[in-house]
């Protein structure tokens, strides 16, 4: 029972930091579309970032 409790703080907790990220992403868009060079790493790296999130949580359903 406590180990499901923390595997739902733990999934809870990502999802608020995506949430944030987004929020942050949103708030500096004007931003990036003017520096349109900077955007293509950050991208890659949210990527990437993504990716590992979808990894974690496949491990985490099998």
């Amino acid at each position: 029972m406590r180990l499901k409790k923390k595997r739902y703080f733990l999934f809870s907790f990502i999802f608020l930091f995506i949430l944030y990220v987004i929020a942050h992403i949103l708030a500096h868009v004007k931003i990036y579309i003017m520096y349109s060079a900077s955007l293509f790493p950050f991208l890659f790296v949210f990527f990437i970032l993504f990716a590992g999130i979808l990894m974690l949580f496949k491990s985490k359903l099998k």
